[in-house]
């Protein structure tokens, strides 16, 4: 983890000094590669490598607000990019904000705020998922996520069950669960688990996210059973290794790492003109449609 140097003074070098400010539960030294937020830095570090006067540092923080020292540490910056819990840290950006230089929010939205921002295009993903898995045949469909998740998986599942709305048909609460943790692998094999020994599983089930197919497929052998045959799954998906599950998951495929690239060019364009701070830019970076093995259409009725 790179520690910003104490200085009080703020002045525009020749390499304009961009810091990386991530929001988390803990402070946390690395990030791995597989992970969304591994992906976003790895962006943002590929696109500072093609500006000759990138100057480009990271800093984990997990309180709820900033320290004098660190404010004065971050005053000296010419830029910032902030990922991760933002929820969770709003005080944290309100103090960045009031620092009057250039911030971009990368992969968040932060409601009620006219902020820089790139996010993943949630919405037409979201759309399509529906509308491909409806035109397959399905009429009960399932959801998987976690409590106190990241924000854009709730508005995933609304956006899903919005659309489905519009064909008349409509999620049951039975058929969304929630684990209590985001990554607790006992606790989400429990709960399929038990989803499984209901006897009552819709025909398939939709997750925010692509590491919790896995779990379903594992639950599903435990019983004897299998995706697709028994139960079909669709996902949204950030991580680079999606292509080694079996089946391969039929997803939305996001880039992280694109997320990365424009938001440091985004924040170099604040930079290098003054009057960007002033003209707040809600960027989309779209998906795209994986078609695997993971969804097969369910019997005629």
């Amino acid at each position: 983890r790179n520690v910003i140097k104490q200085s009080g003074v703020r002045s525009r070098s020749l390499q304009p000094h961009v810091e990386v400010m991530v929001f988390g539960a803990a402070e946390v030294q690395e990030y791995p590669a597989s992970t969304f937020t591994g992906q976003v830095i790895h962006g943002i570090q590929s696109e500072a490598l093609r500006f000759s006067n990138g100057n480009l540092s990271t800093k984990s923080w997990c309180k709820p607000s900033f320290g004098a020292d660190e404010i004065d540490e971050l005053s000296s910056r010419e830029g910032i990019i902030v990922i991760g819990g933002i929820d969770r840290h709003m005080q944290c950006l309100d103090q960045i904000l009031e620092l009057d230089i250039p911030v971009v929010i990368a992969g968040r939205e932060v409601p009620g705020k006219a902020l820089n921002s790139v996010n993943l295009d949630d919405y037409p993903a979201c759309r399509d998922l529906a509308d491909y898995l409806f035109d397959m045949g399905f009429r009960r469909f399932g959801w998987l996520g976690s409590k106190g998740s990241a924000p854009h998986f709730e508005d995933r599942l609304d956006m899903i069950r919005g659309r489905l709305i519009t064909k008349g048909v409509h999620l049951a609460p039975k058929d969304c669960r929630f684990s209590e943790c985001d990554d607790g692998p006992k606790e989400i094999l429990d709960l399929i688990d038990r989803w499984i020994t209901e006897g009552d599983l819709p025909e398939v089930i939709i997750c925010p996210r692509g590491s919790l197919v896995v779990f379903i497929q594992r639950a599903l052998t435990s019983h004897g059973m299998s995706c697709p045959e028994d139960l079909s799954v669709a996902c949204f998906n950030n991580y680079s290794y999606a292509d080694i599950f079996h089946p391969i998951p039929t997803r939305f495929a996001g880039f992280p790492d694109e997320i990365g690239r424009k938001a440091y060019r985004r924040v170099q364009e604040m930079i290098n003109d003054e009057r960007e701070k002033h003209r707040p830019q809600k960027i989309l970076v779209p998906m795209e449609f994986i078609e695997g093995g993971s969804v097969k259409s369910p019997p005629a009725r």
